[in-house]
């Protein structure tokens, strides 16, 4: 039913459609009377949403029937007292829908589908005996109660009557206090639907929901109990390969990683002067892990020259961080510095350069300024910037030590810059008096002018005319808008925190530098002084450097890594274009960045045996990235549980459904580890607010990369679990408005899909259709 056609008030009471006799044809008959019992139930609730119309001509005076309901409390009987507060409660609905009569569709998306749940306990007295009383709710996404008070539909979110739908099984017995009443009752009845537009679509019964009943118009109710929405079977299966230890003996060195890659890969890893080496292969293959064997394997062959103190491992973010951590120590190899980038360069930026030592890092900036800082231009601005330098100088020596001064400065141009300073102070004092005094004079000041690479960074970007003409003879075209902001933004970082006069909002900006900044910092202290070295006089330098996911990192900020090393020393850079989630630092694939690599980088045949997920998994994955995919594809040598699409109606639904079924999980697979993730931290937020109320053992809610790597639900956004794995995914909301067609969303859901070991369920609900990504896929 589209908005246009969406049903009134007054339509409700002929809304809802019996099945026809044919349409239970092949049931038994137990399954008959269910059906019959759950339509006997909507049809009373459609036919007082029909009576409720009446009040829409004529407004009741509902603060008058609120006080009554007040008086009727004080003197009614406990087991009255709930029906009482539920009527309550859905005349402060209705007060608030006649405050904003406005949202019609909302009245009538609640009107197609008024609810998914419905309860019935009975009471016990105190002897411990039935008393026959019985009461009924429904649970929907807003509260509503008959005129005679018969009908109760409650809200899921906010009514404390609702925690015995998420709390209980059916037949459980209980006792409970709500308000401030107590009830002592059984739950007879606790049954899950789902309605569109009126009609009865399915119903899930039994004593833990296992039991599923659907209806497809036109054909029939059928019995898919076996093929209902669950997570199982991965106890033991969906577990990931042990990390041993790596044994010292010739004959058995290195086990877990010559059973992966082929001898060619295996030589270039374990060779001390392999250099940059970079390993790529598909989600799953054990990218991660050679990359961590290759560090224990180089400090256990030469553990004088590869301490773990002259080491250097970056992960794309904490969680890893914390899981590397763990690992490498059990390798033998404890007490190797782990960074993320920003951390790492950040740090070493404010080492190296003494007037940045207040300095805030800012962890985002403009799209616009990030896209321009990590492009491959930048690579050969930064050069170009440093042979400028060069040259001023060139004229300057000139004019102070004459011809012969300005020919020793040329002579020397292949040194870095600030060695080639020092060069030729060393080379005017040998010549003693045969120079003039103002040479040293000279050489002096041109090395404190030009020591600091936060002087050419600022002058890079705030000299708009000159950038624009460097970027010009690049083949740029640079609007001159986005250069004017470049300029502004940088001005601003480079100001104190005490002083002010910006406009509202950019105070943030003074006195701080974002990752990108201290990437092309880096970068310059390298060209000018050959090392990572700065007018601070402290230098660092690692004799292997290792840097996983590296696909998400900037030309430039691979430069620095694999000059932050001596040369062919090795630099092992581990990743998957295809997993990017970052989309604008200059290429999409490790062919495009080789040429801004030492030319000695060897890229390795990719790995092609996926270890984590199961066929059916990687499928999909492959179909969701399309012609985004490597020309080569991996092996999965595991087969598992078909990827299935369950669509609800309403988010409360399922929410009920995903609960049962995590919580059958968590009974018959306590060790398993499940992530339940959306697109937004948002998101994430709501849909724990909505678990809660179930009460589901080991439920976290995962905002800035806390994992615990432990048994459980970790509820999570997409970006949250890049390079992680768990046994079971369940991915919410896969629908066209969170991830249409474009390239972000192909590589971003195909992440989240290989974080599945052994099983991914896609849950949709909502009348947003699924992903274009996606193909046809099975529901449960």
């Amino acid at each position: 039913m589209s908005t246009h056609d969406a049903p009134s008030p007054s339509q409700a009471s002929t809304l809802h459609r019996q099945s026809p006799p044919q349409e239970l044809e092949g049931l038994s008959e137990q399954q008959r009377a269910v059906i019959k019992e759950e339509e006997e139930a909507l049809s009373k609730v459609m036919r007082s949403l029909g009576e409720r119309a009446l009040s829409y001509e004529a407004p009741r005076d509902l603060d008058k029937e609120l006080l009554a309901l007040r008086e009727q409390l004080q003197e009614a009987h406990l087991e009255d007292q709930a029906a009482l507060l539920t009527q309550m409660e859905g005349i402060q609905a209705l007060s608030s829908h006649y405050q904003g009569r406005d949202d019609e569709q909302e009245e009538a998306d609640f009107i197609s589908a008024p609810y998914f749940g419905r309860i019935i306990f009975e009471l016990y007295d105190d002897e411990g005996e039935l008393t026959g009383k019985r009461r009924e709710f429904f649970i929907g996404r807003r509260s509503f109660v008959s005129q005679d008070g018969r009908v109760k539909v409650i809200d899921w979110r906010t009514s404390p009557m609702s925690r015995l739908y998420y709390l209980y099984q059916e037949g459980d017995e209980f006792f409970e206090s709500i308000g401030d009443q107590e009830l002592d009752a059984r739950l007879s009845r606790r049954r899950t639907v789902s309605i569109k537009e009126g009609v009865l679509r399915r119903v899930q019964y039994g004593a833990s929901g296992e039991r599923t009943l659907t209806r497809v118009i036109g054909e029939g109710w059928s019995n898919i109990t076996r093929r209902r929405a669950q997570l199982h079977g991965g106890q033991g299966v969906a577990t990931r390969p042990d990390t041993g230890k790596v044994h010292t003996s010739a004959e058995s060195l290195l086990p877990e990683i010559t059973a992966m890659i082929d001898p060619e890969q295996f030589s270039l890893i374990t060779h001390e002067q392999s250099g940059v080496v970079i390993i790529q292969g598909g989600a799953g293959t054990g990218k991660t892990t050679i990359a961590l064997h290759r560090v224990a394997y180089l400090h256990f062959q030469n553990p004088t020259r590869f301490t773990p103190e002259r080491m250097l491992m970056l992960t794309p973010g904490v969680a890893l961080k914390r899981y590397v951590s763990q690992v490498l120590p059990s390798l033998d190899v404890p007490n190797v510095p782990i960074y993320t980038f920003s951390e790492w360069a950040f740090t070493l930026v404010k080492e190296l350069c003494p007037r940045l030592k207040h300095h805030r890092l800012l962890e985002h900036t403009d799209i616009n300024l990030q896209t321009l800082k990590r492009s491959t231009l930048m690579t050969q601005l930064l050069e170009r910037a440093v042979r400028e330098e060069g040259r001023e100088l060139e004229a300057r020596f000139e004019q102070a030590g004459g011809a012969r001064l300005k020919e020793a400065w040329v002579k020397r141009r292949e040194l870095p810059l600030m060695e080639r300073l020092k060069r030729l102070k060393r080379f005017v004092a040998e010549q003693g008096a045969s120079l003039p005094l103002k040479s040293s004079q000279a050489i002096e000041r041109a090395m404190r002018d030009y020591a600091d690479p936060f002087g050419t960074w600022l002058d890079l970007f705030t000299q708009t005319e000159r950038l624009e003409r460097w970027l010009r003879d690049l083949g740029a075209r640079p609007s001159e808008r986005l250069l004017t902001r470049l300029r502004e933004v940088i001005h601003l970082q480079s100001l104190s925190r005490e002083r002010g006069g910006e406009r509202e909002g950019e105070h943030n900006l003074r006195c701080t530098l974002d990752p990108d900044d201290c990437a092309l910092m880096l970068r310059l202290a390298q060209l000018k002084y050959g090392a990572l070295k700065g007018p601070s006089g402290k230098r660092f330098k690692y004799e292997h450097v290792m840097v996983d996911e590296a696909q998400d990192l900037s030309p430039v900020a691979l430069q620095v890594l694999c000059g932050a090393t001596p040369q062919g020393a090795p630099v092992t850079l581990a990743g998957d274009t295809a997993q990017r989630v970052i989309f604008d630092n200059g290429f999409s694939r490790w062919s495009e960045v080789l040429p801004y690599l030492p030319k000695s980088a060897k890229l390795l045949p990719p790995l092609k045996v996926s270890y984590r997920s199961t066929r059916q998994i990687m499928e999909l994955a492959r179909h969701i990235l399309g012609d985004l995919a490597h020309d080569w594809s991996s092996r999965e040598p595991r087969d598992g549980p078909e990827v299935t699409l369950s669509h609800f109606e309403t988010q409360g639904e399922a929410s009920a459904t995903l609960s049962d079924a995590l919580k059958r999980l968590a009974q018959s697979e306590p060790q398993a580890t499940v992530a339940v993730v959306t697109r937004t931290p948002a998101e994430a937020r709501q849909t724990f607010e909505a678990l809660t109320r179930f009460k589901l053992p080991q439920l976290r809610l995962i905002v800035d990369q806390e994992f615990t790597f432990t048994a459980g639900v970790d509820l999570t956004d997409i970006m949250q679990i890049k390079g992680l794995e768990y046994d079971y995914v369940v991915a919410l909301n896969v629908n066209e408005e969170r991830y249409p067609h474009d390239n972000a969303s192909r590589h971003l859901l195909h992440i989240l899909a290989t974080r599945a070991a052994h099983q991914l369920w896609i849950i949709n609900a909502g009348e947003r259709a699924p992903s274009p990504l996606l193909p046809e896929l099975s529901a449960p």
